[in-house]
């Protein structure tokens, strides 16, 4: 455990309390109300608090001292620069970001919040988007409940589980455009399903699944054939985040 996830310390930000402590500072992408839908007013945030701490901000204000190409990565409108420089670099810019926000750090941040407010803003005053571009992901069917639930659904009741469900990991390609941001209306899917007598039908799904998943973002490279050891897993992993995956299950069954 590093100093940054140490739980006797507080933020100095009010509002720093279960959801968003000093010791979570995830990463998003936001854009203040203030530049409406512009995408190049688009940039990285941390959340503390219901505070967003500006990382653009906060270098034009001179407060992070990053070295090369890391500055640019956090004015960027994506998280995927940031993320492919390794998990060196995001080490250093949490602490750095550590430093800023824990009670006790580093005060320039607070007297410099009182003459540059776009430093630190309200999360409310922000609408957050898609924190990555993303070229692809598996879904892992990794949940033994899930797996026996389905595969009485579409197999055998009594037999569930396909023959390596229990050796390997089973996971498949989704559609990465299939991916939004938390907050976008989704749209029951229509497609074809069978009845329990005549012909298929084009309709509604009726039996909308919803499941409540973990996603993890992988953040290195690799060339064609080559492997990543499962010890070096943990440090080829930026972070994780919450995805609620929607199935229609008629549809899908059919």
């Amino acid at each position: 455990m590093n100093r940054t996830l140490d739980p006797q310390r507080q933020s100095w930000v009010d509002t720093a309390g279960t959801d968003f402590p000093v010791q979570n500072l995830p990463y998003g992408i936001f854009v203040p109300f203030a530049h409406g839908d512009d995408p190049k007013a688009a940039r990285v945030g941390v959340a503390i608090g219901n505070q967003i701490l500006d990382l653009a901000a906060c270098h034009r204000a001179g407060l992070l001292n990053l070295p090369g190409l890391v500055p640019e990565a956090l004015c960027s409108s994506s998280l995927n620069a940031f993320i492919a420089l390794g998990d060196s670099v995001h080490s250093l810019v949490r602490h750095r970001v550590f430093d800023l926000l824990v009670e006790g750090g580093a005060d320039d941040l607070r007297k410099i919040c009182k003459d540059v407010p776009e430093v630190l803003i309200p999360a409310s005053s922000a609408k957050m988007l898609l924190p990555t571009a993303v070229g692809d992901f598996v879904d892992f069917y990794s949940s033994l409940e899930h797996a026996s639930n389905v595969g009485s659904m579409f197999r055998d009741p009594d037999n569930p589980l396909l023959p390596n469900w229990k050796h390997i990991p089973i996971g498949y390609h989704g559609r990465s455009s299939s991916l939004f941001v938390s907050g976008t209306p989704v749209f029951r899917p229509a497609g074809q399903l069978k009845n329990d007598d005549g012909p298929p039908v084009f309709a509604p799904s009726r039996q909308l699944d919803f499941e409540l998943e973990m996603g993890f973002i992988v953040g290195v490279n690799t060339k064609p054939g080559e492997r990543i050891a499962a010890p070096h897993a943990f440090s080829a992993m930026f972070g994780m985040v919450i995805v609620n995956d929607w199935s229609a299950r008629d549809i899908q069954k059919w």
